[in-house]
């Protein structure tokens, strides 16, 4: 009976490591996202710009930058960037899934294993490192896997600033 019970467990739990992620946005609310994906550009002289990206034409992009913790002044403002100005760019679209906490957790779970242990430890520690450094960047884009010439569907105007609407009422 004992041995019924434990198989029903385990293919309840094999079954349930194959439903997809909790964490993954529905389809249906990808595109009611009311602003534009984050962006951190650094130009070719070296400086940095961070900020919502508002909108994208064939010479420039609008972005509208956050107050700096360290300014007194708490103010947003909108800036123009020149695309020829640009060195390379990280397009941020989602919040970023942390999985820092699986690693001690599967740490601590493989020690259980006993002489196994030897085996397993090594193995899910290098399984949890890796898949940890990859669920930081999840929902990012790079300069070197998108060109910045296909970032307009991720501005909060992705068709262009409409003509009746100025940068200075953007908010």
């Amino acid at each position: 009976m004992k041995t019924k019970i434990f198989a029903v467990l385990l293919i309840s739990i094999m079954i349930d490591s194959c439903a997809t992620p909790t964490f993954l946005p529905d389809y249906s609310d990808i595109d009611v996202h009311p602003f534009g994906s984050y962006i951190s550009i650094r130009f070719i002289n070296g400086a940095e710009v961070n900020g919502e990206l508002i909108s994208i034409d064939k010479k420039s992009l609008i972005i509208r930058t956050f107050p700096d913790m360290n300014d007194m002044i708490v103010t947003t403002k909108c800036v123009v960037v020149l695309l020829s100005d640009i060195h390379n760019f990280i397009l941020t679209y989602a919040n970023p899934i942390y999985y820092s906490w699986s690693i001690p957790a599967y740490a601590v779970a493989a020690l259980t294993n006993g002489w196994a242990a030897i085996i397993t430890l090594p193995v899910g520690l290098l399984v949890t490192t890796s898949v940890t450094s990859t669920g930081d960047n999840t929902f990012s884009y790079y300069d070197t896997n998108l060109p910045i010439s296909q970032i307009a569907k991720f501005a909060r105007f992705p068709n262009g600033l409409p003509e009746s609407v100025t940068i200075n009422q953007i908010k």
